[in-house]
């Protein structure tokens, strides 16, 4: 297994923190942060820790606010 690389599986790829940091133009500190303070959901292989695209879209789904402003 690449463990810098995405792990496939027959429902998708897993992002590892560093994709999803960089994808959303953020620190891996700050995920582990939402991860473990916020419910960012992820999957637990071994020591490592993987995140579903499809459940993250989710997240920021259910997290998303509205401001307010018109």
């Amino acid at each position: 297994m690449n463990e810098h690389g995405p792990t496939s599986t027959n429902l998708g790829a897993l992002l590892t923190e560093q994709q999803l940091a960089e994808e959303w133009n953020t620190t891996t500190r700050h995920l582990r942060r939402l991860r473990l303070e916020g419910g960012l959901p992820f999957v637990k292989l071994g020591r490592l820790v993987r995140f579903d695209p499809r459940d993250v879209a989710g997240w920021v789904v259910a997290h998303k606010r509205d401001s307010g402003l018109s």
